[in-house]
């Protein structure tokens, strides 16, 4: 059974990543001058609705019964055995799939990606600095976070200044916290 739940987890997360791979690379990306925020809210809406069909799919056939047998459901989510297997091939799952997003994230989100980007665009292959920050300009970065957080709903704007909203000071504790206790940022 623990092998069972191991091998339908392995299948159940190669599914899910096709099937988002393939639905990425159909769809229309991030329209031109569009926030950051809004393609990370859909693929994340995305991945969502993925996960959850690909969890059916997980119980459907981890229980190898149709609709409507709740009593052998039960019958067999009492045996720990079974309950074990189970939970470690959701556990299983979710980590394949948050290593998944995390390297969406990350790549999607490098400034040293963009620039090796850049540079592999540009016609002879190879930039100077100045011929860099014209291309990426950071002054533009900064103006696209903010207007992505702004729009996001993660910091409020008032006369010229940036104050965070109740959702950004939760992400801002979060994110600290987790900085903290992975060591990392300044003095970690």
């Amino acid at each position: 059974m623990l092998f069972k739940g191991v091998c339908l987890a392995i299948t159940c997360s190669f599914l899910s990543l096709f099937t988002h791979l393939l639905i990425t690379c159909l769809r229309k990306g991030r329209r031109i001058g569009e926030p950051l925020i809004f393609e990370l809210k859909r693929q994340t809406k995305l991945l969502l609705a993925i996960w959850m069909t690909s969890f059916l799919f997980f119980l459907a056939f981890f229980f190898n019964h149709g609709p409507g047998r709740l009593d052998i459901i039960i019958d067999k989510l009492s045996a720990m055995l079974g309950v074990f297997a189970f939970i470690y091939g959701i556990v299983f799952y979710l980590i394949l799939s948050f290593i998944y997003l995390a390297l969406y994230y990350l790549v999607d989100r490098s400034v040293s990606a963009t620039i090796l980007e850049i540079i592999d665009n540009s016609p002879e292959r190879k930039l100077t600095c100045d011929e860099i920050k014209k291309i990426y300009s950071v002054e533009n970065k900064y103006q696209t976070e903010l207007k992505g957080m702004l729009e996001g709903g993660f910091i409020i704007k008032e006369l010229d200044y940036y104050k965070n909203s109740l959702k950004g000071s939760i992400y801002a504790r979060i994110v600290r916290r987790m900085k903290a206790f992975f060591k990392l940022g300044a003095g970690g």
